[in-house]
This record gives structure tokens, C-alpha cells and sequence, in this order.
């Protein structure tokens, strides 16, 4: 399991944050027109 783990890593690490950084991007915009609309 551990060396799974370090294997692993780095790799699923790097893609959670790019798609945490994808989805922040998309979801900013987006709770800004809403807080606009109120």
C-alpha cells in the first residue's frame, strides 16, 4: 500500500490540483454574478 501511495502521489496530486484550480476558475465567475444579482 505504501508504495502504492508514493507511487501515486504525486501524479494524483498534481491532477487534483489542476482540476481544483479548473473548477475555481468556472466557479468564481459564477458566484459573483450571483452575489451581483442579489
Amino acid at each position: 500500500m505504501a508504495g502504492f501511495y508514493n507511487g501515486m502521489s504525486l501524479p494524483v496530486s498534481l491532477f487534483i490540483c489542476l482540476m481544483v484550480i479548473m473548477l475555481s476558475l468556472m466557479f468564481i465567475p459564477f458566484l459573483v454574478l450571483m452575489v451581483r444579482d442579489k
